[in-house]
């Protein structure tokens, strides 16, 4: 399903970055609200946005085809 925008971001980022959280997935609406992140967190995060569910999942559990 599509990925909708959700509130409190820079707190929910502080939040992973204080956990070791290292790769986190936002919705591509919330992209104007890292401006609110300090820059330092930013730097060491990877943060990937998303329009879709199925782009997590697909970047999660990545298939590998066997070739023959």
């Amino acid at each position: 399903g599509n990925v909708l925008k959700v509130s409190s971001i820079k707190e929910k980022i502080i939040t992973a970055y204080n956990n070791n959280i290292k790769t986190i997935y936002l919705p591509k609406e919330n992209k104007d609200d890292l401006e609110d992140v300090p820059l330092f967190i930013r730097d060491d995060l990877k943060i990937i946005f998303i329009n879709n569910f199925d782009e997590v999942i697909n970047k999660l559990f990545k298939t590998k085809t066997s070739k023959k």
